[in-house]
């Protein structure tokens, strides 16, 4: 299948990941992948190939750009999802920029409990 460039992201660059999740945290090594001259490419905010760039590469249009970051590290995102313990009661509130949402709802709350 072929990406033309209608809402396709192609980047260039070295790629690591996790191909599988491990329960023991030993295992963990032997799961992470590495691609030195790798290509992700991302179609409507999803990742539909992540793998070797020359195999990669006849994947994508001659009119999608390729943002270069070769000599570069890509990794997924990662997702934080620590809370402090004052917080857990006012999870889920109204999303805002972060500093607002902090001053309208986690300090007001944490602040008179000490």
């Amino acid at each position: 299948m072929n990406f033309t460039c209608s809402k396709i992201k192609a980047i260039r660059g070295s790629l690591i990941d996790v191909v599988q999740v491990v329960d023991n945290i030993k295992d963990i090594e032997s799961q992470t992948r590495f691609i030195d001259d790798g290509l992700l490419i991302i179609k409507d905010g999803k990742v539909v190939y992540s793998g070797d760039w020359k195999e990669g590469k006849s994947k994508i249009t001659e009119d999608v750009r390729v943002c270069d970051y070769r000599g570069k590290l890509i990794a997924p995102g990662f997702i934080d999802t620590h809370v402090h313990f004052p917080q857990i009661e006012i999870i889920g509130s109204y999303g805002e920029q972060l500093l607002e949402w902090l001053n309208t709802y986690t300090f007001g709350y944490v602040a008179p409990k000490g």
